[in-house]
């Protein structure tokens, strides 16, 4: 399993190196504008999106006839997508978190709103995540984008529309009481989402 993190890091060392690029660029813009915390969700866009340039690369390799020949299970090679896009949205999250956090510090001023837009941030990008890569098993890159533009499309009319009908927002106790219910939410979807992308791989004639 760690042989198979370390091929898709070596792949893609690359797309990494420019992702650490534009986060560096996007934070000092944040550091400029006097706002640190309004770049965290391009943060973990960026770290979520990780994971269709390592589809990517698997494809244009094609890196799945060769690791199919070797004594690794199914469940490991799509465990490792699921690995590597936790691994980099938690450690953008964590990140972000300690960037407020010294910002707060220095600027003195109270950042409790701040890091709930974090993690709010933090478990949309994992939502989309166990989204996204079932359907890039399922499809491949290039239909999987097109069909993430029409999801995308759809939740952004559907917010529109919320918006529109005047929908009251849920007050700072019930959006912190769902905050504690969120990781029980997650784990199930991460757990529906990797036999669903099981499911999808075994299918999967090679």
């Amino acid at each position: 399993m760690a042989g198979l993190v370390w091929n898709q890091l070596y792949s893609m060392k690359k797309v990494i190196k420019l992702y650490l690029v534009a986060i560096a660029v996007y934070l000092l813009l944040g550091q400029i504008n006097g706002n640190v915390a309004a770049f965290a969700g391009v943060f973990l866009l960026l770290a979520s999106m990780l994971v269709v340039n390592s589809f990517s690369v698997i494809e244009k390799s094609n890196w799945d006839l060769y690791v199919n020949t070797m004594p690794v299970s199914k469940g490991q090679i799509v465990g490792v997508h699921y690995l590597l896009g936790l691994a980099a949205v938690c450690a953008v999250f964590v990140f972000n978190h300690l960037v407020i956090l010294a910002d707060a510090q220095i600027k003195a001023y109270a950042p409790q709103q701040e890091l709930l837009m974090n993690y709010g941030i933090f478990v949309a990008a994992v939502f989309f995540l166990l989204i996204m890569i079932p359907v890039l098993v399922e499809f491949g890159t290039e239909r999987a984008r097109i069909i993430m533009f029409l999801i995308y499309v759809v939740v952004f009319i559907t917010g529109y529309g919320i918006s529109e009908m005047q929908v009251s927002m849920p007050d700072r106790r019930q959006l912190y009481t769902l905050a504690w219910f969120c990781p029980v939410l997650l784990l199930i979807l991460l757990l529906i989402s990797y036999a669903v992308s099981l499911h999808f791989y075994k299918k999967k004639d090679f």
